[in-house]
């Protein structure tokens, strides 16, 4: 091939598109080309003052769009994008009815826009998902295991706008001890329907990260490690953290089960849970900022090694702007060491007559606003632990009194105790 600049620089074509002008070269950024796409050729006209290729950035891979070049009737340019496209892949033992064997190999083809389907099966390798806007899903049956990359986590989210949905993602585990099933390093990211269990950490935001980080209708179960990896970590980065509709259960080895420290934290219509395992708060408001925490059911069981429920800016540094709301949440202390049977009755019994002191604080804050407390039901425990009005919020001595079904079992929702 002759040294021409369009030679020259066909090797960046899968970077951006390149136009021969006479003998320069433009570069539309945003723009992705392939070889087969046929260009007709442009004038120079409208290009003038552009600054020399080798003075302009180009996006990364990752941030082109995925299309053909066109010419309409007055000569302007433009992109027509190509349909999203699904890239299934299958595990190691499935040789013939997927297009790839591994999530790397499929992210090496995919483009923004495209959905990389897992096969349903054990997948032993993950990998690092530095495509913009890809949709990450699993068939039912589709299990990351064992899967760590880059020493962080099965799944490694540098790429902005990742949905990842409709997996299973057990035993991620690193010698730095936070090891996750989902690294967020980039903008803005959706899990949905993720069961993430038996791991260092379900999901831990690292740097790189901000934006949107929402997770909802997902399950974490059995995630902790040595008290430094919780159910789920999402780090000051986060401008906003929505969790809802998700079940936090048994986090363990004096993990939090929901630890944020990002600026604007909802937690909402979830159910998170200690049960017999040995975990710390089930709600880490780390930094304070603007909170919300509704509607959810929150229980503290016998083994726990903090009997706080929630915390909120227990840390030194706290955010600019500061406000909390926890309200119509169902709050359950199961802290008697013997839950079932003849030792259990005989602990409720001394709580109920004072003889043996109640366990367990709903709040503990050190924010420099004021918490408000409002219509929430309290099973057990010792005390509020912020200023809340008694008529705003009910109490109840234990689960019995509340009409409430003996530990282990847990409510659907927060909803009101029968009298």
């Amino acid at each position: 091939m002759p040294n021409t600049p369009a030679s020259k620089f066909s090797s960046l074509q899968g970077y951006g598109t390149a136009f021969a002008v006479s003998t320069a070269m433009v570069f539309f950024l945003g723009l992705d080309a392939r070889a087969e796409d046929q260009v007709a050729p442009a004038s120079s006209a409208g290009f003038q003052g552009l600054p020399p290729i080798g003075d302009r950035t180009l996006p990364p891979p990752s941030r082109m769009k995925r299309g053909r070049i066109v010419r309409d009737e007055g000569g302007a340019l433009s992109l027509v994008e190509n349909s999203a496209r699904e890239l299934r892949i299958c595990p190691p033992e499935d040789t013939g009815s997927c297009q790839f064997s591994d999530l790397a190999s499929a992210l090496a083809a995919a483009y923004p826009g495209d959905t990389l389907v897992l096969a349903p099966g054990i997948h032993p390798s993950g990998a690092n998902v530095s495509v913009d806007y890809v949709t990450v899903r699993g068939e039912p049956g589709a299990h990351l295991k064992g899967a760590a990359v880059e020493g962080k986590g099965a799944l490694v989210i540098s790429g902005a706008g990742v949905t990842v949905e409709g997996l299973e993602c057990s035993e991620i585990s690193v010698r730095d001890r936070n090891g996750a099933c989902i690294r967020l390093e980039a903008p803005d990211l959706t899990v949905r329907n993720v069961n993430f269990h038996d791991n260092d950490q379900g999901i831990l935001v690292g740097g790189g990260a901000s934006g949107t980080l929402l997770v909802e209708k997902s399950r974490f179960e059995r995630n902790g490690r040595g008290g430094r990896a919780h159910g789920l970590y999402v780090s000051s980065d986060i401008d906003e953290f929505v969790f809802t509709g998700n079940v936090v259960v048994s986090t363990k080895d004096e993990g939090h089960g929901v630890k944020s420290r990002a600026k604007k934290t909802f937690i909402a219509g979830n159910i998170i849970a200690g049960l017999e395992a040995r975990d710390s708060r089930a709600i880490d408001i780390s930094n304070g900022g603007e909170v919300v925490i509704r509607g959810n059911v929150l229980q503290k069981g016998p083994n726990s090694s903090n009997w706080q429920m929630i915390g909120v800016a227990l840390e030194k540094r706290t955010h600019a702007r500061n406000r909390t709301e926890i309200e119509d949440n169902l709050f359950i202390f199961d802290t008697v060491t013997g839950a079932d049977g003849v030792i259990g009755s005989l602990q409720r019994w001394g709580q109920s007559l004072g003889l043996t002191a109640q366990k367990g604080v709903a709040v503990r804050s050190k924010s420099p606003e004021p918490v408000s407390f409002v219509r929430n039901i309290l099973v057990g425990g010792k005390a509020i632990g912020v200023p809340a009005d008694p008529e705003e919020n009910k109490r109840y001595n234990d689960r019995r009194s509340a009409g409430l079904k003996d530990f282990p079992t847990l409510p659907t929702k927060a909803a009101q105790p029968t009298d």
